[in-house]
């Protein structure tokens, strides 16, 4: 496949290898349905991940309790990185599929977006780079998506229409910019940034402008995701030294940081629920990568997927569809 998986074992094996070939993807699937899925407004909660659990990268819902786990995607192909839009009608991902049209790129394709209806069905791609695309992000008004594009060496972020065009890079970088995600009202984005050999948390207006620094060393800090009152990141906070990570607080602002998890392992890819009130990450804490849930003090820490293949990647949606009663 022709994508990583996001966790920071990926990141840390090529960071140590060579910094400056940092590659940080996730990949994906062909087509699927969960059948007999209905949409709407009226959903419920549900965390949307990806996992080698059958064989090969697919994207799956659970609830947060860890129960009704459903399959969404089947296909020989890599889907991963997925997000909900905002509504919860739809999942954007990341896939190696290869489309008829779409030139020769066996055995698998580069990454590139997608973005399919809640139930699996519908995929569409939307980008067509030549290398990889992945790490997408919707606005909240679910006009627009951002993303992590592979261009030669280095990584840098695009933003898109939530239907593909006006595709643009969000503005040039000494380094290497990566895994986006906007404010809850639109107008700023946060994002990590790979630069000397140090990985800090930016950011930056919507329009590539004002760019300031939140976080700042010994430590990396990377992956933020805001708390849906704008006020709040959470992210992963890693040691460089022995690439422990525990999943912290800071404010916007960079100040008050605080530690929510202390656990031996590498906990990450933080993303809040949409009440603010808890937040779901990925830890190895019992062997293979898993999704946890705590609330949004640390309290209350608790695992909803166990599987030896590794969970990864979750996003959290209280708008989901309504999925039907397994027979």
């Amino acid at each position: 496949m022709n994508g990583e998986v996001s966790s920071l074992t990926t990141l840390l094996s090529r960071t140590m290898a060579l910094l400056a070939v940092f590659i940080l993807t996730a990949v994906g699937p062909d087509h699927c349905r969960a059948a007999g899925a209905t949409t709407g407004n009226d959903g419920e909660e549900r965390i949307v991940f990806y996992s080698n659990r059958d064989g090969n990268d697919e994207i799956y819902v659970v609830r947060p309790d860890g129960k009704d786990l459903r399959r969404l995607t089947f296909n020989d192909a890599d889907d991963g990185a997925p997000a909900w839009s905002p509504d919860g009608t739809h999942i954007a991902f990341a896939s190696d599929r290869h489309e008829a049209g779409s030139g020769q790129c066996s055995p698998a394709c580069p990454d590139q977006i997608f973005i399919m209806r809640a139930d699996g069905s519908g995929p569409s791609r939307l980008t067509q780079h030549e290398g990889v695309a992945t790490l997408p992000a919707w606005s909240q008004d679910g006009r627009h998506i951002a993303y992590t594009v592979v261009e030669g060496e280095r990584r840098h972020i695009w933003v898109m229409n939530a239907d593909g065009s006006d595709q643009r890079r969000l503005m040039t970088s000494p380094g290497e910019d990566l895994r986006p995600r906007f404010s809850p009202d639109g107008t700023e984005l946060v994002f990590t940034r790979l630069l000397n050999g140090d990985m800090q948390l930016f950011l930056v207006n919507a329009d590539g402008t004002n760019l300031r620094q939140i976080t700042n060393g010994p430590r990396w800090n990377v992956y933020a995701s805001w708390s849906p009152d704008g006020t709040t990141f959470a992210f992963a906070s890693l040691d460089p030294n022995d690439f422990e990570a525990e999943i912290h607080l800071i404010e916007v602002d960079g100040s008050n940081e605080r530690a929510l998890t202390d656990e031996a392992g590498r906990d990450e890819d933080a993303e809040w629920s949409p009440d603010g009130k808890r937040i779901v990450f990925q830890t190895p804490r019992r062997g293979s990568y898993d999704i946890w849930v705590m609330n949004a003090d640390g309290s209350g820490q608790r695992q909803i997927t166990d599987h030896p293949a590794g969970d990864y990647w979750p996003d959290w949606t209280d708008r989901a569809t309504r999925y039907p009663d397994p027979e």
